[in-house]
């Protein structure tokens, strides 16, 4: 299992953890304000009640950009809600005029103010301490206090296996431990409320476990058979591009057999060699044809009729078909770019008066078709560069091409072993899983990469909502136990 995967449940785990206790300080605050009818302390049991909330929509909220959008709000009422509470009632209006505007705007600056509300928090806190010589606040503010270092982290986290991200973490777990402590003080005074929360934390506590242990297991069995998945899907853009090969090998010999094709070529017959050159690309649905003299002069591309009188010397294709061969490899051209490429001589009396290339270039529709058979991202590499891609980057619109791939270890195998291989990597800054294979030319050299990809996300995804499921029903299961549980501890506690 991936630090990624990791790093989910250990933060699923650490969100409900923090939900118990704030759900404790709510209710124990609840009970407070039965007792003694301040707006204070209402206030404060509210914001306590709506931080259990946000941990737990933060919890579930995955890749869900309404989740969070409503997480965040939900959040920012309760910070409010927390630090009026330690203000006298007419402040309230005001602080959160101040406030509330910053939720739009979202990440950056939205983490900023919730870490400046946790920081004024814990320094209202500790002024209370200090007004009221009461040493029970110290837990409260240091709980507080490590929240708004830990949101500071959050600030840089890119990622959920960024180091930031993770330190984000290990301090809201110190800080949900300091505020069990606060509670626990209270707690102990009050034996009804105890029995009640322990079922509650009992409970949560069982079903974290049986969601965390649940979806590690699910997880593992779903990255094995990813993992299988994307090589054998890989596999089937490897045997397309084979069969795309033959076919282009074949059909440019046909076409080379044609008896009006070597007059045209003898007469520079410009008009002539496009009309043939067109009418062949349709025929045989070629990815593009080009016919050339026996120099390699381009004297004619149905695919593109104004540009002729270029050379295609040096290319492979073209060097075998002027020796008489016919012959395909994969290779890159000015205007073809990196493509299947198929030469056949054009032959007249015995002689070689030039040649047929034709072919399929290696692009973004060839791997979209393949998308659509495997539903799976796939990748076509020229090198470590990818040239052909169905992945979009992260502002949705441009494909994942052009930039080199990150690890040096892929290229080692695949290009220069020749070897296949399965692993978790980073792409334009998105975490996949990927299957790699070589491509190799007609001489049988390693020229690029074939991949297929799956998002990490997409397995997170699963996970998460796995965890929800777990918990929704376990919820249910509370609410309906909640009230015999009431009525058997209101018994317990009027018999003793």
């Amino acid at each position: 299992m991936s630090l990624s995967f990791f790093v989910n449940n250990l933060h699923f785990a650490v969100e409900l953890m923090g939900a118990v206790i704030f759900l404790m300080a709510s209710w124990l605050t609840f009970d407070s304000y039965s007792v003694r009818k301040d707006r204070a302390t209402l206030t404060r049991a509210i914001g306590f009640g709506l931080y259990a909330l946000w941990q737990v929509l933060y919890a579930m909220s995955g890749g869900s950009d309404i989740l969070s959008y409503a997480s965040f709000f939900v959040f920012l009422i309760a910070l409010v809600l927390l630090l009026t509470s330690f203000f006298k009632q007419e402040r309230l209006q005001a602080t959160a005029i101040i406030v509330l505007p910053t939720f739009a705007a979202w990440n950056g600056s939205l983490r900023t103010a919730s870490m400046l509300l946790l920081i004024m928090i814990a320094y209202y806190s500790y002024q209370r301490s200090k007004q009221e010589f009461n040493d029970t606040w110290k837990p409260f503010y240091l709980a507080f206090m490590t929240l708004g270092i830990g949101s500071f982290f959050g600030i840089f986290a890119a990622n959920q296996a960024s180091f930031f991200f993770v330190l984000e973490l290990l301090f809201e777990f110190g800080a949900f431990v300091l505020l069990a402590r606060w509670v626990w003080q209270f707690l102990q005074l009050r034996i009804r409320e105890s029995l009640i929360l322990v079922f509650i934390s009992a409970a949560l506590f069982l079903s974290t476990i049986i969601t965390l242990a649940f979806s590690t297991i699910l997880i593992s069995q779903i990255t094995s058979e990813t993992e299988e998945s994307l090589l054998t899907n890989a596999r089937v853009l490897d045997l397309h591009i084979a069969g795309l090969k033959e076919q282009s090998v074949a059909k440019v010999t046909l076409v080379s057999r044609d008896p009006i094709l070597p007059q045209a070529i003898m007469k520079n017959d410009f008009a002539a060699l496009g009309t043939l050159a067109e009418q062949y690309m349709e025929i045989y649905h070629l990815g593009f044809l080009t016919i050339t003299d026996k120099q390699g002069n381009v004297l004619a591309r149905a695919h593109a009729l104004s540009r002729r009188g270029d050379s295609l010397a040096g290319e492979r294709a073209l060097e075998e078909a002027i020796l008489g061969t016919a012959f395909v490899t994969v290779e890159e051209s000015s205007v073809e770019k990196f493509s299947i490429r198929a030469g056949a001589p054009v032959v007249q009396n015995g002689k070689i008066v030039g040649t047929v290339i034709g072919g399929y270039p290696l692009d973004n529709p060839l791997v979209d078709n393949i998308k659509r058979i495997t539903g799976l991202e796939m990748f076509i590499y020229q090198k470590n560069i990818p040239v052909a891609a169905t992945a979009l980057a992260e502002d949705g619109r441009t494909r994942m091409i052009g930039t080199p791939l990150s690890s040096q270890d892929i290229a080692t195998t695949v290009l220069d072993r020749g070897n296949s291989v399965t692993t978790r990597e980073d792409l334009s800054g998105q975490p996949f899983f990927a299957s790699y294979l070589p491509l190799s030319n007609g001489d049988g050299k390693i020229v690029g990469m074939i991949s297929a990809a799956k998002p990490e996300q997409d397995i997170l995804d699963i996970s998460n909502a796995t965890s929800r499921l777990t918990l929704i029903t376990v919820v249910l299961i509370m609410l309906v136990l909640t009230y015999p549980i009431y009525v058997f501890t209101k018994r317990l506690t009027t018999e003793s």
